[in-house]
């Protein structure tokens, strides 16, 4: 395995704790919006489509855990090239 896949591999499995406010903001935007789309469709499905509703909530949760992925793993590069704070 070369050296640049294991550099990935430590990019995606690693913890990329923020580095400001503006991204833990973020975060809980994400979630806050997430949980409003969720409550909207979980509402308006009825019990009798179950399994509709139950991967609409799952593709919601993955949505997220995207969407956070993205603002974490994204914020984690800006800060080691030391674009962070300009």
């Amino acid at each position: 395995m070369h050296n640049d896949e294991i550099n990935e591999l430590k990019h995606r499995f690693g913890y990329h704790p923020p580095t400001t406010s503006d991204v833990v903001s973020d975060h809980e935007k994400s979630r806050a919006d997430a949980y409003e789309f969720a409550l909207f469709g979980a509402e308006r499905i009825p019990a009798s489509a179950g399994r509709e509703k139950a991967l609409f909530l799952t593709k919601v949760e993955e949505a997220l855990f995207w969407l956070n992925a993205g603002i974490a793993r994204g914020n984690a590069e800006r800060a080691e090239s030391g674009e962070v704070g300009k």
